[in-house]
């Protein structure tokens, strides 16, 4: 998959998420933020609310962020699948 069309599929499912994030009080944006690992290219940090942190690889900022509301907000694969539909 060309990386801009998977930025575009990560953007859309941040977009997707952004009411299950907001319906758990928190912003997508502002209560969140992720770092890419420069030591160990393709591997990000997700800093969430309450202290909350994870590491894993992703592809883009977009992908992190996503990745990281989605394990924060415990979603399974299935209501993943079905917010990017």
């Amino acid at each position: 998959m060309p990386y801009r069309h998977f930025v575009s599929s990560s953007r859309a499912l941040l977009t997707a998420l952004r009411p299950s994030v907001e319906e758990a009080g928190y912003r997508i944006q502002k209560d969140a933020w992720v770092w890419e690992d420069h030591c160990s290219k393709g591997n990000w940090e997700f800093h969430g609310p309450n202290g909350s942190y994870l590491y894993f690889p992703a592809e883009s900022a977009y992908d992190a962020r996503a990745q990281g509301w989605t394990v924060f907000l415990g979603l399974t694969d299935e209501e993943v699948d079905a917010l990017a539909a």
